[in-house]
């Protein structure tokens, strides 16, 4: 059946991918070629009908803290582009999935555990369309569905330095059956190296021409903003307000859980110079993901007071909504995602031009 699915689609830049010299500054790739490794990645992953448990590219050191990511699938449309879903492990303790009431009070929630298989992981899906001539990644989020984007990029770079088809590795067994690879070097038939590492990295890309106008103007900027909202209930129990306005919106205010509560921030700032607003907004631009409302930044002029330029209208970001094909599970059918992706590669590409501050 086709469902109409609301997602938010990002545009990434990929800035390094590839095999790259260690401790090499250049940025240049020894062994590159996106869609090369992307390849290695769908042999690797069909290889002997390899099971998903399989899949995963790195041995986290410590498994408490970092959970390992799987391929779920990886599909290569007629036009040389991919779709990359990875599953992220989240945690589980003794085959158990933890999990509390949020209607509980602070401290005194009850956890409870739900039976998963041993052979079970539990976990959410990330999609990812990788376009390799464009040097263009988009995530597609879905309502469920995380980002993953960090966990995607160690991925990658792991297969490229271990598993793709440039390593050079040579097998032991031992006599605990135990099967070992040890990697020697990275050729590509011709030249070998000794000492590469893999890398891939991309930013999330910020339209530069819609805070142009606050740098042409960087002298008659008045306030710097931030803002935030908290779910009534819990603003109520904080020490904002008083006991009086706790009693009134709990007696006079209907169904006061459902709302929120602003929070906002403002200060009156000039910038001294355009260098120290460049230097603001380069500090901002080099975080790679924003996690919340109160990671953005916003400005207001002198006589806009009404109008707040935020930062974080310039990503190269926004809602589609796609019609796609579901299997009998319910699950998204990835020839149907990847099909769309493909057809409307162009307006993904736009977002690079078209964000609104």
């Amino acid at each position: 059946m086709t469902d109409k699915i609301q997602a938010q689609i990002t545009l990434y830049k990929i800035n390094k991918s590839g095999l790259y010299p260690r401790g090499d500054k250049s940025n240049i790739a020894t062994f590159g070629g996106l869609e090369d490794f992307l390849d290695d990645l769908i042999t690797w992953t069909t290889l002997d009908d390899k099971p998903l448990k399989e899949t995963c590219t790195f041995s986290p050191i410590n498994e408490k803290e970092v959970k390992r990511t799987f391929c779920y699938d990886i599909r290569k449309s007629d036009l040389d582009n991919f779709l990359l879903i990875t599953w992220n492990e989240t945690a589980s303790i003794n085959n158990t999935f933890p999990t509390i009431s949020g209607s509980s009070k602070v401290g005194e929630a009850d956890i409870n555990f739900t039976s998963i298989n041993a052979d079970d992981i539990p976990g959410y899906p990330s999609y990812f369309y990788i376009m390799p001539k464009e040097k263009r990644m988009a995530s597609i989020s879905f309502e469920h569905s995380l980002n993953g984007k960090s966990n995607l990029e160690k991925y990658l770079k792991e297969f490229f330095s271990k598993l793709s088809h440039y390593v050079i590795s040579e097998q032991q067994i031992s006599l605990e059956g135990d099967d070992t690879h040890f990697i020697t070097g990275w050729s590509d038939g011709e030249t070998t190296h000794y000492n590469l590492i893999g890398h891939f990295e991309t930013r999330l890309i910020r339209n530069k021409g819609k805070i142009e106008h606050l740098k042409q103007n960087w002298n008659k900027i008045a306030k710097m903003h931030q803002h935030n909202k908290i779910n009534i209930k819990e603003f109520v129990k904080s020490n904002f307000i008083s006991r009086l306005t706790k009693k009134f919106i709990d007696t006079q205010t209907p169904n006061f859980h459902e709302h929120n509560v602003k929070f906002s921030f403002e200060t009156n700032y000039t910038p001294k110079s355009l260098n120290e607003l460049n230097h603001i907004i380069d500090e901002w631009n080099s975080s790679t993901e924003i996690d919340s409302k109160w990671d953005d930044l916003g400005f207001s002029l002198e006589k806009e007071a009404s109008t707040i330029y935020w930062l974080n209208k310039s990503i190269a970001t926004n809602e589609f909504e796609i019609p796609l094909l579901k299997n009998q599970k319910n699950i998204i059918e990835s020839e149907s995602l990847i099909y769309w992706l493909d057809r409307n590669k162009n307006a993904i590409l736009k977002l690079e031009n078209s964000s609104d501050i």
